[in-house]
């Protein structure tokens, strides 16, 4: 059986950076320094007017290809994750192998999926990879929340930054795919639904007493953060000991490790809690701020880029839905 590698990564940031001082500028309530010290975040890069999440996945497909133009005529997928379509009739993943010109013998997947998108995409790619159904996968994720948080709403807006990753998966490469665990628990949409009024064809006797309602504005996206933090730093500690435990691997073993870079605060409790080793958590979020499901591919082409690509590296994600992924790799650069 073919063994599924990571072969090459691509990130893309768009131009505009908002710093914390002048997102705090409309409202006295909030310090620049404060958001720094909670969340780890300095500034962060905002899709302009004329940019979508498609044209950053397309830039970051397009800087991938400009370095190796060979994968054109390579790549057996192409799997995009974002919450942001182009439009709902259309394919985005079809409009990136048109535009990027791709071969035509090639499947395309578009995929809604939030913060743990790449790594269920990971291992979509790995058992395409090991079926022998592609050699040669390209996994693009893309977000613009920036277009989708209400000006007023600091809290969230001070959190999230736009990006986009391309990453080849295939049969050789600087990081095997080794095992890959996932989680969801459907609960976490409802309540998000529910306590946010995005869907109103609920019948009210499923809506428990004491849900809290949030008046919203149906374009924008709102994040009930409170929950988040409890959900997350409930399922991820016990499964980070199943996924560890059924795949026989010490502690002792692994390099590095790669979380979701969700905010500082709760990356900080979540390696506490598990007793990590801080010199070898992974945190490098202050100027991009959470880019969604595109951070972990960008935290591991910036470590590649410092050249500590080495060992057993753990990449943990979690968000919405409620959704959550491990996924073992081993980096050999």
């Amino acid at each position: 059986m073919k063994k599924a590698y990571i072969k090459d990564i691509e990130i893309f940031l768009p131009k505009t950076v908002l710093t914390n001082d002048e997102l705090v500028k409309s409202d006295n309530n909030w310090n620049a320094e404060k958001i720094l010290d909670k969340v780890g975040i300095q500034s962060r890069h905002i899709a302009s007017a004329e940019e979508s999440s498609y044209t950053l996945a397309f830039n970051a497909c397009k800087a991938l290809l400009k370095r190796h133009p060979e994968y054109s005529q390579q790549i057996d997928y192409v799997l995009y994750s974002t919450l942001n379509q182009e439009h709902f009739m259309l394919s985005s993943a079809a409009l990136l192998h048109k535009e990027l010109g791709i071969k035509s013998q090639c499947g395309v997947l578009d995929f809604r999926l939030p913060c743990t998108g790449y790594l269920q995409l990971l291992s979509i790619a790995k058992a395409l990879i090991e079926s022998e159904a592609g050699s040669n996968i390209l996994v693009v994720t893309a977000d613009t929340y920036s277009k989708r948080i209400p000006d007023s709403d600091i809290r969230t807006k001070s959190i999230f930054g736009d990006a986009a990753s391309a990453t080849i998966v295939s049969d050789n490469g600087f990081a095997e795919i080794l095992h890959c665990m996932h989680g969801t628990d459907g609960e976490g949409a409802l309540l998000h639904t529910l306590r946010t009024k995005c869907v109103p064809s609920f019948k009210p006797n499923i809506i428990p007493d004491n849900v809290w309602e949030v008046e919203v504005n149906p374009h924008y996206f709102y994040m009930i953060g409170s929950e988040i933090f409890n959900f997350a730093t409930e399922y991820i500690p016990k499964d980070y000991y199943k996924f560890l435990e059924s795949n026989m691997i010490s502690e002792s073993e692994i390099s590095h490790y790669i979380f979701h870079q969700a905010n500082k605060y709760m990356l900080t409790y979540i390696r506490k809690r598990l007793k990590i080793d801080e010199n070898k958590f992974y945190v490098d979020m202050h100027d991009v701020g959470n880019t969604s499901t595109s951070s972990i591919p960008i935290a591991l082409f910036r470590l590649r880029q410092k050249g500590e690509c080495a060992g057993l590296t753990l990449l943990c994600s979690f968000g919405g839905g409620y959704t959550w992924a491990y996924c073992m790799i081993s980096m050999n650069d």
